[in-house]
C-alpha cells in the first residue's frame, strides 16, 4: 500500500474520532470484564454505589461527592431492556443514557419529568413494537448503551434513604449480552484501533460519520474490523504511537482548547457538551477531562485553576473563594478539589477531614451576614474557627476546582451571570497585601 500524503491528517482525524469511543469501551471493559475488578458486574444488571465515592475511586475522571451513582451497561441487540425506578419527589435524580460515541442519547431527570415512579422502555435500532402499558419508550439509535444514573445524597446520614432507592429500581433484559473480544489498551495503537473497531462494529455508525470514516480506513478506523491493523504499511504503523502522543497533549489541561468563560478563570462546557455532534475533537478532550458529562441545561461544570491574578493555584498558599447566597441553581451546587494526573485525567486526594467537596449543604458551615460562604481553599489547616468550618482542603501542590450547578438558572445558561473568581490570600504564610 503506497504511503498517504496526508497521513498525519488522516490519523489525527481517526484518533479524535476513536477517542472517546474507545474510553467509553475500555471503561466498559473494565466494569464489566476486566478479572483485577473485585466489584466487576454483567452487563444488563444494575450497579449501585453505596457510598460516596473519593480518593480510592479512579474509575472515573473528576467524580463527584454529592450523588450515588447506579450504572447498567445495557446491550438492547436482543430486544427491549425495562428500567423502573420508584419515586423520588423533590430529590434531584438523574439517569443519563449515552450512546457508545459519549452522546447523551436521552436524559430523564428530576427537571425534566418531575420526582413520580416511572417505567423506561429502552428499544435497539430498527424496533418498531409498543412498549407495555404504562411504560414510557426511549428509541435507541445504539444497541450498546450507558446507563449512567445519580441520585442526590443529603449527607452520610441520608444514605440508607438513597440505598433504600436503588434498592427499589429494576432492570429486566430478554437475553444474555453478546462478548467482547479486545482487551483494552488506550497507549498501543494496535489495541486502541482494536477496540474502536470492535465498539463501531456492534452499533449502527451516524450516516453523519460515513465520510470521515471512509477517509479514515486506509488509517485503520474500520468499523466492525478488529484486525484492521495488520494490514496497515510501515509508515503507517511507525506514525501512529507518535501521533497519538502528540494528540493525547492537546486534549490535557492547560493546552488550547474550546471552552467558555463563566466568570474569573472559570471556564464551562459548550453548548454542545453532552451531545457533540460532528464535533469529534472536543468529544474527545470531554472524554479525558470528563467522561459521561451532562449536558448544559441539566448541570453546567465549570472548572478552574487559577487565582484572580493568573496564577496557577498552589495549596502551599491560601485562597479564599466567596459564593454569594443567590447563585442561580434550582438544586444544588457543589465546589470540588481534585489534583490532576499526568494523563490529563483528575481525581480527589486523601486529607484530614475527608472532605472532597463543599457546597451549601455541608454541614457545620458558616455563612456570613447576608447568606454568603467564604470558602477557604488550602493545604494547612485554618487556624480559626470560622475559617477551618469552611475549609476545602488542597493537595500539596497544583490543585484544580470544579464546580457543579445542577438545574442551572438562566442567568447561568446565558453566561450573563458570572461566577466569583478565587482570591489569593498567603503566600506559603506570607499575607498578600
Amino acid at each position: 500500500m503506497p504511503v498517504l500524503p496526508d497521513l498525519a491528517e488522516r490519523i489525527a482525524d481517526a484518533y479524535l474520532y476513536a477517542c472517546a469511543v474507545q474510553d467509553l469501551a475500555r471503561t466498559r471493559w473494565s466494569a464489566t470484564r476486566d478479572a483485577a475488578n473485585p466489584g466487576r458486574f454483567d452487563a444488563n444488571t444494575l450497579s449501585h454505589a453505596r457510598r460516596l465515592l473519593g480518593p480510592r475511586d479512579r474509575w472515573i475522571t473528576m467524580p463527584n461527592n454529592d450523588t450515588l451513582y447506579t450504572i447498567a451497561w445495557l446491550d438492547l441487540s436482543t430486544g427491549p431492556v425495562r428500567f423502573a425506578y420508584p419515586a423520588m419527589h423533590e430529590r434531584y435524580f438523574s439517569f443519563a443514557f449515552l450512546d457508545p460515541w459519549t452522546d447523551n442519547a436521552a436524559l430523564v431527570s428530576r427537571r425534566t419529568h418531575g420526582g413520580a415512579a416511572r417505567a423506561l422502555w429502552l428499544a435497539p435500532p430498527g424496533w418498531t413494537g409498543e412498549p407495555p402499558a404504562g411504560d414510557a419508550p426511549l428509541r435507541m439509535a445504539a444497541n450498546d448503551v450507558w446507563m449512567l444514573g445519580r441520585v442526590l445524597v443529603d449527607g452520610e446520614a441520608d444514605v440508607p434513604s438513597v440505598h433504600a432507592l436503588q434498592d427499589a429500581m429494576r432492570l429486566e433484559a430478554p437475553g444474555a449480552p453478546r462478548p467482547w473480544t479486545t482487551v483494552p489498551d488506550e497507549r498501543d495503537p494496535q489495541a486502541f484501533l482494536a477496540l474502536a473497531n470492535e465498539s463501531l462494529g456492534r452499533n449502527p455508525v451516524p450516516s453523519r460519520d460515513a465520510a470521515l470514516l471512509e477517509r479514515c480506513a486506509p488509517v485503520g478506523l474500520v468499523p466492525g474490523d478488529p484486525d484492521a491493523w495488520s494490514r496497515l504499511d510501515a509508515a503507517t504503523r511507525d506514525a501512529w504511537p507518535r501521533l497519538m502522543a502528540e494528540l493525547r497533549k492537546r486534549l490535557r489541561p492547560g493546552a488550547p482548547a474550546r471552552r467558555s468563560t463563566v466568570g474569573p478563570h472559570w471556564y464551562s462546557g459548550l453548548d454542545h457538551i453532552g451531545r457533540f455532534g460532528e464535533d469529534h475533537a472536543y468529544r474527545a478532550m470531554i472524554a479525558l477531562l470528563g467522561l459521561g458529562a451532562l449536558p448544559r441545561e441539566e448541570a453546567i461544570y465549570a472548572t478552574c485553576a487559577q487565582d484572580l491574578d493568573g496564577h496557577r493555584r498552589d495549596g502551599a498558599n491560601a485562597y479564599l473563594l466567596t459564593v454569594p447566597a443567590d447563585l442561580p441553581v434550582g438544586s444544588f451546587w457543589s465546589l470540588s478539589m481534585y489534583r490532576m494526573e499526568p494523563d490529563g485525567r483528575g481525581f480527589f486526594v486523601e486529607n484530614p477531614i475527608d472532605r472532597w467537596t463543599i457546597g451549601a449543604r455541608t454541614p457545620g458551615i458558616v455563612r456570613e451576614a447576608d447568606g454568603a460562604l467564604v470558602v477557604r481553599l488550602q493545604h494547612a489547616a485554618p487556624a480559626d474557627a470560622r475559617g477551618r468550618a469552611n475549609w476545602l482542603p488542597a493537595p500539596d501542590g497544583r490543585f484544580v476546582l470544579n464546580w457543579r450547578l445542577y438545574e442551572p438558572g438562566e442567568g447561568l445558561l446565558s453566561r450573563r451571570y458570572a461566577l466569583p473568581g478565587v482570591a489569593r490570600t498567603c503566600v506559603r504564610d506570607a499575607v498578600v497585601p
